[in-house]
């Protein structure tokens, strides 16, 4: 018989999810904002703030959040491993190891068709590889999370967890670099 899901149980992954999912999105808008800013698009040279400024404000949040959840979550499994077999816990590794692993493919597809097309740019495989680099990171980590919970599997999914925050402290720290300060936005703003 399955262990019962607790509402504890059930709202700890939930959050989890909801914020791995927005982290990973603000995390690629940040990385794809950043491109954007040193290469440019002849056809669309304006840039906006807000394109960093919200990814920035976003991960800024919610890393700590997910990261805050997880280290709930698997708190709870040490005291009652029984929970590794609840429900939320399958769904929820299932279902990013699904979207994950979707959106790799979706993007290995796109660069086959865009290089077949012949419309490879630096800044295409910049995002390509963006896309890839952080979905791989989140399929590798779940994929581990799935499995037996060796010595082996948890450094691995430690190394991946340390990975993750160098990454998004690199990009906002880019996104602030960009950005500059309020009283730099404020000048901008007013002309």
């Amino acid at each position: 018989m399955s262990p019962k899901t607790t509402p504890k149980d059930f709202f700890l992954h939930l959050g989890a999810v909801v914020a791995l999912y927005a982290s990973a999105i603000a995390l690629i808008n940040l990385c794809f904002s950043i491109v954007n800013y040193y290469n440019p698009d002849a056809l669309a040279s304006y840039f906006s703030a807000s394109s960093i400024a919200w990814p920035v404000s976003m991960l800024v949040v919610l890393i700590p959040v997910l990261y805050v959840l997880e280290w709930l979550i698997g708190r709870d499994l040490i005291k009652s491993p029984e929970k590794r077999e609840i429900w939320i816990r399958r769904w929820r590794i299932y279902l990013t190891l699904f979207l994950a692993g979707a959106t790799i493919v979706g993007d290995l597809i796109t660069l086959i068709n865009t290089y077949l097309n012949g419309e490879v740019t630096s800044r295409f495989i910049y995002k390509i590889l963006i896309v890839l680099v952080i979905a791989g990171v989140i399929f590798a980590y779940y994929l581990l999370a799935r499995a037996v919970e060796s010595l082996k599997a948890k450094n691995w999914r430690k190394a991946l967890a340390w990975l993750g925050i160098a990454v998004v402290l690199i990009a906002i720290v880019g996104g602030f670099v960009i950005v500059g300060s309020p009283a730099k936005q404020r000048a901008v703003g007013r002309y």
